[in-house]
């Protein structure tokens, strides 16, 4: 990411967190699209879209099944550095993590068991 700000400004990218994406779906469809200057969607292709995740995101933690405490502990540990300095290079305080046991309340995981002319982040 660091190279490519160096090329274009930081307000060619949109920049989303995975949870914004998975907590309000269609909210951060319609931010895309005004991102990237297109009309805005209908309601009807926004709620497919929305349905075809929801079953794809179901399909697969039904398969993956949840997060493991120590796992996300090892993640926390070994991201955590990387994430900071990610959220400090981009301006942008949302991207710093909080300790793991908000990350998996944030993730709905349980205990024991995510431009130039439009690049989208």
């Amino acid at each position: 990411m660091q190279e490519w700000l160096q090329v274009f400004p930081r307000e060619n990218f949109l920049l989303l967190k995975l949870e914004e994406y998975k907590n309000d779906l269609e909210g951060t469809l319609k931010s895309v699209m005004e991102f990237l200057g297109l009309g805005p969607l209908k309601e009807a292709q926004l709620e497919q879209i929305a349905e075809e995740e929801r079953s794809r995101v179901t399909a697969q933690r039904k398969l993956a099944g949840p997060m493991q405490n120590a796992t996300l502990d090892i993640l926390h540990q070994l991201l955590d550095p990387c994430t900071r300095a990610f959220a400090k290079m981009v301006n942008m305080d949302k991207f710093n993590w909080d300790s793991p046991k908000s990350l998996s309340s944030e993730q709905g995981l349980s205990a024991g068991a995510e431009t130039s002319g439009g690049t989208v982040v």
